[in-house]
């Protein structure tokens, strides 16, 4: 009888953290859905239809598990997701494939601007380094006063061989920018 109680307490020692694990999992409150559901969307660019990455939306889902975002800061964020959108859209020819390099310069700089101000919103710092194309967003550690990275645009699994596209990668960086300053808006209660 006492193995079969110490059996009993084992396994509910074990279900107990499963639980907790699972209710915890649904955090996702219907603001931060809506911003997820934005980024989710495709983007018909010309002939090119962009998407940004499913690892670029985990990630800030997994942001979002960690911060609340209220409807204002949601509807800010997308309004900045969507204006970056329409920018894109105005500078692709209908018939031909899209190309970052089609962009006007100050085009490329009111799509970074925009990603830096969607950030802002919840307190979120990007920074782009034109050199290596790579997209770092960070927030400012409350006891510390240290930056701490949220987001880096760098690949999750490194490409071997071939190039990627300039497109993908710039197409990357702004959905990062987008996802992280989502993130980072979830909780701006964080500190």
């Amino acid at each position: 009888m006492k193995k079969l109680l110490a059996i009993f307490f084992a396994v509910l020692l074990i279900a107990v953290p499963c639980c907790v694990g699972a209710s915890a999992a649904g955090a996702i409150n219907a603001d931060e859905q809506r911003i997820l559901d934005t980024l989710d969307q495709y983007v018909q660019l010309g002939k090119t239809k962009y998407h940004i990455p499913d690892e670029y939306i985990a990630q800030a889902k997994n942001h979002f598990l960690t911060i609340d975002i209220t409807k204002t800061q949601a509807d800010e964020i997308i309004g900045y997701i969507n204006e970056g959108a329409e920018l894109l859209k105005k500078d692709a020819t209908p018939d031909e494939e899209f190309h970052m390099e089609v962009l006007p310069t100050a085009d490329k700089q009111a799509i970074l601007k925009l990603g830096q101000d969607a950030c802002a919103v919840v307190d979120l710092t990007l920074t782009y380094d034109a050199a290596t194309e790579k997209v770092v967003i960070t927030k400012t550690d409350a006891a510390t006063g240290a930056p701490v990275e949220v987001f880096n645009s760098e690949p999750i699994i490194k490409t071997t061989g071939a190039e990627v596209s300039v497109i993908v990668i710039t197409a990357a960086a702004l959905a990062v920018i987008m996802v992280a300053a989502f993130v980072v808006s979830k909780k701006v209660k964080l500190f």
